[in-house]
């Protein structure tokens, strides 16, 4: 059985000798898992959703660029992540974000509700105290600065590697280690005592 890396290898070898297919095939395999990067650092659907299709224009014109010197992920994240740390810095404040718990409704890999951070339960009170939770986590998460942020989505969401956030990012893997060291001391903080 092939790896991933090898068959994204040879989608993106496809891709750049001009098959549509193939960067359709790329896009539908990794569009939700870009959005949730996205959206866990603007904190706004519309704009994560935006920036989901310029993550993606930006990766079909840098094709040509790729030299598998990273796993395509690794390369598409870092394009994601970079545009909307740009797209921060053009704009100082967010307007009206979703929760994430109403977001993240619905596992974000398939789109079914059983996989669902919020879950519904039997229990009412469960269900409530679930919510207010994912509430309490997610203003938690929005309080950080947008570095820390998606240091952590990307090692929580995401379950990348110190090596492959340090390469998305752009900076040291003793910086992305630093970075979720203080992003999870302030999120313990924040979190005390619910």
């Amino acid at each position: 059985m092939e790896r991933q890396s090898d068959l994204d290898r040879k989608l993106v070898e496809r891709a750049r000798g001009g098959d549509a297919r193939a960067f359709r095939e790329l896009f539908d395999k990794y569009e939700k898992r870009v959005y949730v990067i996205c959206y866990g650092i603007v904190r706004h659907r519309e704009d994560a959703l935006d920036l989901v299709q310029e993550t993606f224009i930006k990766t079909y014109k840098s094709l040509a660029y790729f030299r598998h010197e990273a796993n395509f992920y690794t390369w598409l994240y870092r394009i994601a992540s970079n545009s909307c740390l740009d797209f921060l810095r053009k704009r100082k404040r967010e307007k009206n974000p979703v929760p994430l718990a109403e977001e993240l409704g619905a596992d974000p890999e398939t789109g079914d509700k059983e996989g669902a951070i919020v879950k519904s339960t039997d229990n009412p009170r469960e269900t409530v105290v679930r919510k207010e939770l994912a509430v309490q986590i997610e203003a938690a998460i929005q309080s950080l600065p947008p570095d820390h942020r998606s240091v952590v989505l990307l090692r929580e969401v995401e379950k990348l590697s110190y090596d492959e956030i340090a390469k998305i990012l752009g900076i040291q893997v003793g910086t992305v280690m630093s970075r979720l060291f203080y992003a999870r001391k302030k999120l313990a903080e924040k979190l005390k005592g619910t």
